[in-house]
């Protein structure tokens, strides 16, 4: 820089070019002493040779809502919200997030919480649309649901899935499930021949009370043949002419025990035979409050003097 400085200067100052090149390098040497390669971001192209505008890195936005009069749109929130609830995101998530937790007045079957079988039918009962059961619309609702309001819909559906195995239809009126269609008899009006009760229900039944007839038959017919075939004649039975109408010994073990007493008392015996052992020597559990013998050494210092 010296020298082209030097190389400069020297030249003829009478015809100006020399004070024109002395500010053009100073407005570059200016230029070059504020560049800064740190902070320095080159130009940006677009597939149209436009200039891309940088955009502002996260943090040099300086504005805060807060702080600035700004009105916030009224269809982000619920209408009629306060402006401090929709003021910042945090708020407004909170607000909307107590939209969704009903009423606690939406609880109609009594347990302390608003399920979605709840929330389903009392919804329908909330004429006003407040997101709350009144003192009527609680009464009415409760009312319905005793007369049965509840069954005109099919619950737990979604239990199965999004990909059920069995269809699910609505034919006059009620709901077929599972392929069960037996409930759609039940909507139209009686035969008349359904009011006689037959005896058989089943062919199952029929069979058997066929065969038990069969059966009842043969042997009727059975019986008949034998009465006027009988297979034997009764024989009238004939009394001994031993007979005694009142024995004195009816057995042979009476007899038995006759001789034996009798026996017994021809050798001076009692008739009876009576056990030798003495049960009244025999230890027992009965609680004695001075016994003779208080202990084992007791015992066994009686024996020795014995």
């Amino acid at each position: 820089k010296g020298s082209f400085m030097a190389a400069v200067s020297s030249t003829n100052p009478a015809d100006g070019k020399g004070n024109q090149a002395s500010n053009f390098l100073s407005e570059k040497e200016k230029k070059l002493a504020s560049f800064d390669p740190k902070k320095h971001q080159p130009p940006k192209y677009d597939i149209f040779g436009n200039i891309v505008v940088p955009k502002k890195k996260p943090g040099e936005n300086e504005s805060n809502i807060l702080k600035e009069n700004l009105r916030v749109p009224e269809w982000w929130a619920k209408p009629g919200l306060k402006e401090e609830e929709k003021k910042t995101k945090v708020a407004l998530d909170n607000s909307r997030r107590k939209e969704f937790v009903p009423h606690i007045s939406y609880d109609l079957d009594g347990d302390g919480c608003v399920s979605g079988r709840d929330y389903f039918l009392a919804s329908r009962f909330d004429l006003d649309k407040d997101g709350r059961l009144n003192t009527a619309e609680k009464k009415n609702a409760i009312e319905h649901l005793k007369a049965g309001y509840e069954d005109n819909f099919l619950w737990n559906v979604e239990q199965a899935g999004a990909q059920r195995p069995y269809r699910l239809l609505q034919k006059r009126g009620v709901f077929i499930d599972s392929e069960d269609f037996i409930p759609i008899g039940h909507t139209y009006p009686n035969h008349p021949l359904t009011q006689n009760q037959p005896k058989l229900k089943t062919g199952a039944e029929l069979k058997q009370a066929r065969k038990g007839d069969l059966v009842n038959c043969l042997q009727g017919t059975k019986a008949a043949w034998d009465k006027a075939n009988p297979a034997s004649v009764p024989v009238e039975y004939k009394l001994s002419e031993f007979l005694i109408d009142n024995p004195n010994h009816t057995s042979m073990s009476q007899i038995k025990a006759e001789q034996i007493k009798d026996a017994r008392k021809k050798m001076g015996l009692q008739s009876q035979i009576s056990e030798l052992k003495d049960s009244s020597k025999d230890p027992g559990l009965a609680y004695v409050e001075k016994p003779k013998i208080v202990s084992k050494s007791h015992l066994q210092e009686i024996r020795k003097k014995d």
